[in-house]
């Protein structure tokens, strides 16, 4: 795995992140995929049919190009959305962005900066995305 953006998705830092989450909220994420596109699943956690088998999904081209799918009915995904989000891009702390399109249940449209961002509903059921472009 050569592309500086997906180093940082397994880098120590990123396997913290997980360790906390799960330990703040007794969840059991791992790595279960991290070619290119990094996958994390508990298998004890609620898994909607037509996902793309994972609670949380990150696909990241660069820090200014990249596409985070997680579980919104879920403390745990939503909180590991929102810190990915600052880790992979520390100019994009997103968290009230983020929880305001899960409690409304919507899409909505941000500009930070330089950054647009989409946060919205996944075709799956309970699943919500952050897509981030420059």
């Amino acid at each position: 795995m050569k592309n500086p953006i997906a180093q940082k998705s397994i880098s120590t830092e990123a396997q913290n992140l997980i360790k906390s989450v799960n330990s703040k909220y007794g969840t059991n994420l791992k790595y279960a995929d991290i070619n290119g596109t990094i996958r994390l699943v508990d298998k004890n956690m609620y898994l909607p049919a037509g996902t793309i088998g994972a609670q949380v999904y990150i696909d990241a081209v660069s820090e200014n190009d990249f596409k985070i799918i997680f579980l919104d009915n879920n403390e745990a995904t939503i909180e590991l959305a929102k810190k990915w989000t600052t880790m992979l891009n520390s100019d994009l702390v997103l968290d009230k962005e983020i929880q305001e399109t899960v409690d409304a249940q919507e899409i909505n449209n941000y500009e930070k900066g330089n950054y647009k961002v989409r946060v919205g509903h996944s075709t799956a059921d309970h699943m919500m995305y952050i897509q981030v472009r420059v």
